[in-house]
């Protein structure tokens, strides 16, 4: 579970939850690096469907991991 927070002024706004879901379950859970993790703070005015950050995981399979967004929640919008 990841958390978006939105600030004004220093104020806490709102608060939304992205799920990530494991969909390949296996013996080796994915390994996310810590340095693709940490919080970020994005401008209010950034660019519809800009890229703002990017999360980087390893699977000692080798597997390909991917990442969604599960549009059946209700914070999936933001």
């Amino acid at each position: 579970m990841a958390e978006l927070k939105c600030y004004e002024n220093d104020i806490l706004q709102s608060r939304y939850r992205v799920m990530v879901e494991i969909l390949n379950e296996n013996d080796n859970t994915p390994s996310f690096l810590e340095e693709t993790i940490q919080p970020f703070h994005i401008s209010e005015l950034t660019a519809v469907n800009s890229v703002v950050f990017r999360v980087k995981a390893v699977d000692a399979d080798g597997d390909t991991i991917t990442y969604i967004i599960d549009q059946s929640l209700p914070d999936s919008s933001y």
